[in-house]
């Protein structure tokens, strides 16, 4: 993982797994110390929070993948505007 912005409470982290489902990065940043905002289920009363958000704040920017003839397809979608949010 890689840390792109700090505040006082949490970070903007980008995450590269090779494989891996949602479970798999929601248990692996839980056990070392970084739960996903919002992350309820995997964190319990000790996930990240910030006011406003009603959500779990885990995002696929990208995702590159093979179809079904071998031919390489790359998906982009926007960044969620509240993931930039600047804390009050």
């Amino acid at each position: 993982y890689k840390v792109i912005k700090e505040y006082q409470d949490y970070c903007l982290s980008e995450l590269k797994p090779i494989t891996g489902r949602t479970h798999q990065i929601r248990v692996h940043l839980k056990e070392i110390g970084y739960p996903i905002i919002g992350d309820f289920k995997y964190a319990g009363n000790n996930g990240a929070f910030i006011e406003d958000s009603k959500r779990l704040h885990l995002h696929a920017y990208k995702i590159k993948l093979n179809d079904f003839f071998g031919k390489k397809i790359e998906i982009i979608a926007k960044k969620h505007l509240d993931f930039y949010k600047e804390p009050s």
